[in-house]
């Protein structure tokens, strides 16, 4: 059970993440965009937004530093 919960999670928070992306490439910042998701998905929880939030900032946080990492096939 907790398998199928954690992979609809890492599906969610992918499209989250892609949507996000997407919206701040094109100039809204990703909490305004967050608050307006949040706001159309009410059967998201407290928890459920807490994760989601903490998943797209790490990923801000974290993809510049991945985005140098070279590809292994490349190499």
């Amino acid at each position: 059970m907790k398998d199928s919960i954690a992979a609809r999670q890492a599906c969610i928070l992918l499209e989250v993440i892609a949507q996000v992306s997407a919206a701040v490439n094109d100039g809204m910042p990703a909490d305004q965009f967050l608050d307006r998701y949040y706001r159309a998905h009410h059967e998201y929880g407290s928890r459920d937004r807490r994760l989601i939030s903490a998943a797209v900032f790490a990923w801000f946080r974290w993809r510049g530093w991945t985005s140098v990492i070279p590809d292994r096939e490349r190499a």
